[in-house]
């Protein structure tokens, strides 16, 4: 199996379980709305479950931007460095935000072993069960990252950044002068 497919397959399932409580997320707070505006009277959890799964939905997000390599980047600088200088430029800022998701994996399963036992005020959800999104996140973007070092040294390197994301593009509205210049 490559790499690449068994990374996106993953990246998928994430996204999927983002979307999942993105949906939650518009339809908990409608209800909200109903009730208060229908009935005169809130749901006494919405904003607690809300902010819960909002918690989820970040840190999963960010690790499925990891492996889009959405994060932000200065492509100004990017677009005028050589090939091989920006692969070593991309291996420095992939090795920062796995030492990045190493402190969430660590940090997170302390915060988990700090909170057992403690509850919710509102639903009476173990805390535990919460913060257990935190290591997961660093987890899932250690190996996208891993995933991406494996491919690329199967490939031969790292491909570039996505286009359309970058923040010259932006802010310019269009891309001016990008030619790459020589290796050397």
């Amino acid at each position: 199996m490559r790499f690449d497919s068994l990374a996106s397959g993953l990246a998928r399932i994430v996204e999927a379980v983002v979307g999942l409580l993105l949906i939650l997320i518009v339809f908990v707070a409608l209800a909200e709305v109903l009730f208060r505006y229908f009935f005169y009277s809130s749901i006494v959890w919405s904003a607690e479950l809300d902010r819960f799964l909002f918690i989820w939905l970040t840190f999963l997000g960010g690790a499925a931007a990891v492996h889009h390599r959405m994060h932000f980047r200065l492509t100004l600088i990017w677009r005028a460095l050589s090939r091989n200088t920006r692969a070593r430029l991309e291996t420095g800022v992939d090795a920062v935000v796995v030492g990045f998701a190493l402190v969430l994996l660590s940090q997170g399963l302390e915060i988990i072993s700090r909170t057992s036992g403690q509850r919710s005020s509102a639903i009476l959800l173990p805390m535990p069960l919460v913060y257990t999104v935190i290591p997961l996140s660093g987890a899932l973007i250690i190996l996208f990252v891993l995933f991406r070092w494996v491919q690329a040294a199967l490939a031969g390197g790292f491909p570039d950044p996505p286009q359309g994301h970058s923040s010259e593009e932006s802010v310019n509205g269009a891309t001016a002068g990008t030619a790459e210049p020589e290796d050397g």
